[in-house]
C-alpha cells in the first residue's frame, strides 16, 4: 500500500470517528438543555432571635407557617396570609417535651413535632394559632436519634438512625407505638420519611428502601435501591408521582469536625465521592425501585442539600454549606438539571423548604429566621 492511500485510510477513519462521537454525544449523552433564566425574588424575611433561634424545620398549612426552633425547644406559628409582611401569632416552648426540636408535620388541628434530644413524638393543639399548647407526648429508648415525621391517617412515621417507627395517635392526648422495623443495613442513618398509599418511603446512606404499611402494626420492607455514588451520603426525599426525588451531600473527601449552628458548634460528618446531587428513582414498582436519572455533582449549588421539596417540573434544593435555595428542572427525569439557585445572607444555614402557592417558605438556622421567596416563574399556583 502506497504512502497516498494510507494518508487517504487514516483520514477517513478519522472522519468515521469523529461523525460517531458527535452522534453519541447528541443522540445517547446529550447534554441537558439550555437553562432558562432563573426569576426568584426574596419577598420578606421574619427574624426572631427567641422564638425563632435556631430556625429548623418548616411546615405550611392553610394561611401558616409551623417552625420549629433548636434554641427555643419550641414551635412558633407564623401568619404568612400577607406573605410580604408575615407575623408571629403564637407560640410554645417546653424545655422536656421538645429539646432538640426537628421536625413537624401538621394535619387538621394538630401539629406533631419530633425532638431528638428529647426523644420524643409530642403532639401540639393549634386549633387557637395564638395559644398553641401540648395534648400528647410519647418518650421511648428506641427514638434516639429521632429526625423525620409524616402523618398518614391514624399514624405517625417516624425515621429513627436505623429503624421506622409507626404510631398510633388516634388518640393525640396518648400516641403509642403500634409497630416498627429495623435494618442495620437498608435503614442505616435513616434521614427522611414521605408516606403515599400503602408505602412508606426512607432515605438512608447509600439507600431509598420501601415498606409496606398495609399493616401498620407490622411494617415489612419490600423493596430497596443503593448506589455508592448517586446515593452516597445522608439524604432527603419528596415523592411526586412516580418517582422518588433524593437529594444526597457528601464532600470529596471524607471530613469529621464541627460546624457552627447559631449559638452552637455541633458535631458533623461528610461522605467522600458522592452526593452534591439530586437522583431520581422510578419507584412505579415499589418492590425494585430503580434510578433512572441524577444531575452532576455539585458543589456549589448543591452542597449538602438538607431539604427538598418538588412541584410541578422543578425540585428545590435547601444547600445548606453555601446558603442558597437551588431549582433543578425534572420535567425529563433521565437528565434532571439545575437551572440557578438564589443566595442571600439571610439564608445563612438553610435547612428546610417548603412550597406553598407561588412561594418557597426557608428556614435558616444561623439568622434565626423566616424567609418567604417567590418561585412564581416555576410552579403553578395550587387550587
Amino acid at each position: 500500500m502506497n504512502k497516498k492511500n494510507l494518508i487517504l485510510i487514516i483520514v477517513i477513519l478519522a472522519i468515521v470517528i469523529i461523525a460517531a462521537s458527535v452522534f453519541l454525544w447528541k443522540v445517547i449523552f446529550r447534554p441537558p438543555p439550555a437553562p432558562t433564566p432563573l426569576e426568584l425574588e426574596i419577598v420578606s424575611s421574619i427574624q426572631d432571635y427567641r422564638r425563632l433561634a435556631l430556625a429548623n424545620f418548616v411546615y405550611i398549612s392553610g394561611q401558616y407557617a409551623y417552625v420549629t426552633s433548636g434554641f427555643y425547644d419550641g414551635l412558633t406559628i407564623v401568619d404568612i396570609s400577607d406573605p410580604a409582611f408575615p407575623v408571629i401569632v403564637g407560640s410554645v416552648s417546653d424545655e422536656r417535651l421538645l429539646d432538640g426540636v426537628a421536625g413537624v408535620h401538621v394535619v387538621d388541628n394538630y401539629a406533631y413535632v419530633i425532638s431528638s434530644w428529647a426523644r420524643r413524638l409530642t403532639i401540639v393543639d393549634i386549633s387557637n394559632p395564638a395559644y398553641p399548647f401540648v395534648v400528647g407526648s410519647i418518650y421511648d429508648a428506641r427514638l434516639d436519634g429521632i429526625n423525620s415525621v409524616h402523618i398518614s391517617g391514624n399514624y405517625a412515621f417516624v425515621t429513627t438512625s436505623n429503624s421506622l417507627i409507626v404510631f398510633d395517635i388516634s388518640n393525640p392526648t396518648s400516641p403509642v407505638i403500634a409497630g416498627s422495623v429495623f435494618d442495620d443495613e437498608r435503614l442505616q442513618w435513616a434521614n427522611a420519611v414521605h408516606v403515599v398509599g400503602n408505602y412508606t418511603f426512607v432515605g438512608a446512606l447509600l439507600h431509598l428502601t420501601i415498606i409496606d404499611i398495609s399493616d401498620p402494626t407490622s411494617p415489612v420492607i419490600v423493596g430497596s435501591v443503593s448506589d455508592d455514588k448517586r446515593l452516597r451520603g445522608r439524604t432527603v426525599i419528596h415523592i411526586s408521582g412516580n418517582y422518588a426525588y433524593v437529594a444526597v451531600h457528601g464532600t470529596n473527601s471524607l471530613a469529621i469536625g464541627f460546624e457552627r449552628l447559631g449559638l452552637y458548634r455541633l458535631p458533623y460528618y461528610r461522605f467522600p465521592f458522592g452526593g452534591n446531587r439530586l437522583t431520581i428513582v422510578d419507584i412505579s414498582d415499589p418492590t425494585s425501585p430503580v434510578i433512572v436519572g441524577s444531575t452532576n455533582r455539585d458543589f456549589i449549588q448543591l452542597v449538602t442539600a438538607k431539604s427538598l421539596y418538588v412541584s410541578d417540573n422543578y425540585a428545590f434544593v435547601a444547600a445548606h454549606d453555601t446558603d442558597r435555595l437551588t431549582v433543578v428542572n425534572v420535567s425529563d427525569p433521565v437528565f434532571p438539571f439545575v437551572v440557578g439557585s438564589i443566595y442571600d445572607a439571610r439564608l445563612d444555614g438553610i435547612n428546610s423548604v417548603h412550597i406553598s402557592g407561588n412561594y418557597a417558605f426557608v428556614t435558616a438556622l444561623n439568622t434565626h429566621s423566616l424567609t418567604i421567596i417567590d418561585v412564581s416563574d416555576f410552579v403553578e399556583v395550587q387550587k
